[in-house]
């Protein structure tokens, strides 16, 4: 995966979410900072550069160096290797996106937050809209039916946070692997902030969509990560008097084992009953917490929460549960 965002020499971008929206060159970003942020962490490395990136759901990458090209692409001209990258190919699309570390002539070393949108043969003067796992574009062809953008952030280590990039995509089928994907590969991912990890494009009656990206990322070594997959659990509808059982899931999938505690919470924490199936978690690795509650013991609505604790860098996570006793 060659990126292909880099800046001409001595020329610095420009922050592109400065404001809630920016619209220049016919493209206009919508901001989705409530969703998280990229931040540098580690102090700096032999390169001068921050020794690793995390985002909020405490994936931490540092700088892709491993020999097999397979699963780091060499850096280009005077990039000094890239954090993240990742390309989808929807249709005549070409997008893609990267936490990189360049050593500009001018400016120096520095560390970009970029996207790159580009199709020909589209239809002219048209808008476009781009939803991918972190926001919505909408971008305007020229009069030649071409679409061509770069988005990045202005090369401040800081400045990351404020990229079009809020968190880091993950292979799905790479869990209890050090390294985030391979480049040359295409694979379903998760780690979209809401939910959404694939990309469609509509516009001029036409529609192109995929859940497939080529991923380059190396996990910061010795570090747990983690993930559940539940932010809410409601359990009965206030009619049936069976007892309800529903499952948290657990997935261990950083470069060390995952040690995650269980505890609950809120205003009603006695109505649920919570077992914790997990024990040390080896990278690649998942389980269960299991919580049940009895809608004939709790008349009316009981609200309580899990919190789900663990040794990894976004501990802890919180699961809110409503259950609906039978009247």
């Amino acid at each position: 995966m060659r990126m292909n965002l880099k800046r001409r020499r001595g020329v610095r971008a420009t922050a592109f979410l400065s404001a809630a929206v920016l619209v220049a060159g016919g493209v206009a970003a919508t901001t989705g900072a409530a969703n998280g942020a990229i931040r540098s962490g580690g102090g700096l490395n032999d390169q001068n550069v921050p020794s690793f990136y995390k985002d909020s759901r405490g994936v931490a990458l540092a700088l892709c160096t491993d020999a097999n090209e397979n699963l780091c692409d060499p850096p280009l001209d005077d990039h000094v290797g890239a954090y993240f990258s990742a390309e989808a190919t929807p249709g005549p699309w070409r997008i893609i996106y990267g936490v990189e570390a360049i050593n500009d002539p001018v400016d120096g070393l520095m560390v970009s937050n970029g996207s790159r949108f580009r199709a020909t043969g589209l239809r002219p003067n048209t808008v476009y809209t781009i939803k991918d796992p972190w926001d919505t574009i909408k971008l305007r062809t020229d009069a030649g039916g071409v679409a061509d953008r770069r988005i990045e952030t202005d090369g401040a280590f800081g400045t990351v946070k404020n990229g079009h990039v809020k968190t880091f995509l993950h292979a799905v089928s790479r869990r209890g692997n050090a390294f985030i994907g391979s480049h040359v590969l295409t694979t379903r991912v998760f780690g979209s902030p809401t939910g959404f990890n694939k990309v469609t494009i509509t516009g001029g009656g036409q529609k192109w969509s995929t859940n497939l990206f080529s991923l380059m990322g190396q996990k910061l070594a010795d570090t747990p990560m983690s993930s559940i997959n539940k932010k809410a659990l409601e359990l009965g509808n206030g009619t049936r008097a069976d007892v309800v059982t529903k499952t948290v899931r657990y997935a261990s999938f950083g470069t060390a084992d995952a040690r995650p505690t269980v505890r609950k919470g809120g205003t009603n924490p006695g109505a649920f009953t919570v077992q914790n199936q997990c024990a040390a978690q080896a990278p690649g690795t998942g389980c269960n917490v299991v919580v049940k509650f009895a809608p004939r013991q709790h008349a009316g609505v009981k609200k309580a929460f899990l919190v789900i604790d663990d040794n990894g860098l976004a501990a802890p996570r919180k699961v809110r549960l409503k259950g609906m006793g039978v009247r």
